[in-house]
């Protein structure tokens, strides 16, 4: 997983408002309880443009999985990434960065890494 990609997608408020609104990852039978598009830009007040081109960031950083499921495509967070992303934020406050002039951010081990 690319760390940096994941933390930049994170980086944009209203990416960050997407992956609170939606569920985890489904069972395999349950895709339909996912959120589309048109859901997500009614529950958001945004613009379906403005709302896809934030998805498609989430989606190339893999904090979001996409199921189409006849016409509709319904999105859900990437149970893996979260966890990725938890685990990565974990080790940083486990490590002995603190800021500038201490251990580089590169130093960090990724999370399956043993210290």
């Amino acid at each position: 997983m690319d760390v940096e990609k994941i933390f930049k997608a994170l980086g944009d408020p209203l990416r960050l408002k997407i992956l609170m609104l939606l569920p985890k990852s489904p069972s395999l039978r349950d895709f339909k309880d996912g959120l589309n598009v048109n859901q997500i830009v009614e529950e958001l007040s945004g613009t379906q443009p403005n709302i896809s081109h934030h998805l498609k960031i989430l989606r190339e950083a893999e904090l979001i999985r996409q199921e189409k499921v006849r016409n509709n495509i319904f999105y859900y967070r990437d149970a893996e990434t979260m966890k990725y992303v938890r685990d990565y934020l974990d080790k940083m406050a486990d490590s002995r960065w603190i800021g500038p002039g201490t251990t580089s951010p590169e130093a960090l081990p990724e999370p399956d890494d043993n210290p």
